[in-house]
C-alpha cells in the first residue's frame, strides 16, 4: 500500500504508520497503569476517516472512554484556526505543482482528478502535494458518518463534559509535513496516481485490518520502503517520544484516554514501548 495512504488516514489528524515488530497482541485498546498512578489510563488507536465501518467500536472502548476524567488527542480539531489551518496548505515562493512535477506528470494528475473529483487539479496548483493527495484519497473513502474518529471522540468528550487535552499542537503537525521535502512529496503523490486502483483496493484492506484490531497486518501494509525510512523519523520515531513523554505527563494529573494514529502504537520505538520504559504496565485491553 502507498505509504501516503496511511500517513494521511492515521497521522494527518488534520485532514485524514509503520508498526515494527511488537506488541504482536490483536487490539487497538490498550491500559497504562502502574509507576505510582491512582487511577488506570488508556491508550487507543485510531483512523481519520469518515468510514461507518471503523466505527463499529466494541464495547470495552466506550466503556473506558466513560471511566476517564480526561479525553487527549493528537490535534484538538475545533480550537484549529481554518483560516491558519487552509493557509499551512500551501506552497511558498511561487512553486506549483505544474513546474515540481512537470508536464507529462501534471496531465497524469489532472486526468485523475477530472475523474475522481471531477474538477481538475489547477484549483490545488499552489497546495502542497502532501495535501494534494490527501483530496485523491479522501475522494476514494466512504463518508457515512458526519464526521471523522478523531472528531466523533472529541464531540463525545465535550458533549461529556471531559478535560480536553492536545498532545500536540497544529504548528507541530504542519512542521512534520514540511520537514518532507516536496520533491519528495510529489513522488509519493505521483506513486499513488500511477497506481490509483491499487491504492484504493489497499485502503479496504487496512480498513480491514484495522477494524479485526491486527497490528501485524498493519504492519505488513505499510512497511515503510524509503531507502533512508524518513516517514519513519519523522512522522513516527521523533513525534512518538515528545507524544509518550506528553502522556505520561497527563495521566499522572488524571484518568486520560489517549487517542492516538494506530501505527503509534507499536515498534520498539511506539508509544506503548517509551510508556513500558518510563516504568507504566501497558497492556492489550481484551
Amino acid at each position: 500500500m502507498k505509504k501516503s495512504l496511511l500517513f494521511l488516514l492515521s497521522i494527518l489528524i488534520l485532514v485524514p504508520y509503520v508498526l515494527a515488530q511488537s506488541p504482536v497482541h490483536s487490539s487497538l485498546l490498550w491500559e497504562i497503569s502502574g509507576n505510582g498512578l491512582k487511577q488506570n489510563s488508556y491508550l487507543f488507536g485510531t483512523i481519520h476517516i469518515q468510514d461507518k465501518r471503523v466505527f463499529d467500536f466494541r464495547e470495552q472502548v466506550l466503556v473506558k472512554f466513560d471511566a476517564c476524567e480526561a479525553f487527549a488527542l493528537e490535534v484538538i480539531l475545533d480550537e484549529v484556526n481554518p483560516l491558519a489551518a487552509l493557509r499551512a496548505t500551501f506552497m511558498d515562493n511561487d512553486n506549483t505543482l505544474e513546474k515540481l512535477l512537470g508536464s507529462d506528470d501534471y496531465k497524469l494528475l489532472n486526468n485523475v482528478f477530472k475523474e475522481k473529483l471531477g474538477t481538475p487539479v489547477g484549483l490545488f496548483n499552489n497546495m502542497k502535494p502532501f495535501f494534494v493527495a490527501s483530496q485523491l484519497l479522501i475522494a476514494s473513502i466512504k463518508s457515512d458518518m458526519p464526521e471523522p474518529m478523531d472528531l466523533h471522540l472529541l464531540s463525545k468528550a465535550r458533549k461529556d463534559k471531559k478535560k480536553v487535552i492536545g498532545i500536540e499542537n497544529f504548528e507541530e503537525q504542519i512542521k512534520a509535513i514540511d520537514c518532507v521535502p516536496l520533491e519528495l512529496q510529489c513522488k509519493m503523490l505521483m506513486d499513488e496516481v500511477k497506481d490509483i486502483d491499487d491504492s484504493q483496493n489497499s485502503l479496504e484492506y487496512l480498513i480491514k485490518a484495522y477494524r479485526s484490531e491486527n497490528l501485524v497486518l498493519i504492519m505488513e501494509l505499510t512497511e515503510d520502503t524509503t531507502e533512508n525510512k524518513i516517514f519513519d523519523n519523522i512522522f513516527l520515531h521523533d513525534r512518538n517520544i515528545v507524544m509518550a513523554k506528553r502522556i505520561a505527563a497527563q495521566i499522572k494529573i488524571q484518568s486520560t484516554f489517549n487517542a492516538v494514529g494506530a501505527a503509534h502504537l507499536g515498534g520498539d520505538d511506539g508509544i506503548i514501548a517509551l510508556l513500558r520504559k518510563k516504568g507504566f504496565t501497558v497492556k492489550p485491553v481484551k
